[in-house]
């Protein structure tokens, strides 16, 4: 995920030869989407939910990845 011109754009990254499109048109590797805010902590984008994960501080610490198949943590790189 990044902020480009106040959008925050999700892109599907993965390691070179590996296949990590979502199988729908549109959500293959390097295509980047525009996530749609639905509060202070979660978006929606390609076909998915993501929520930050914050702490005491407001500083986000992790992401959950919503969908179908159910909910995937990821903890924040530097």
């Amino acid at each position: 995920m990044s902020l480009s011109g106040g959008q925050l754009i999700a892109e599907i990254v993965g390691a070179a030869g590996v296949n990590v499109g979502l199988g729908a048109a549109g959500l293959d590797e390097d295509a980047a989407r525009p996530l749609v805010p639905q509060s202070q902590t979660l978006v929606e984008g390609l076909g998915l939910g993501y929520q930050f994960m914050v702490d005491d501080k407001g500083v986000a610490t992790d992401l959950v990845e919503i969908h179908i198949s159910g909910p995937y943590t990821f903890p924040r790189q530097r």
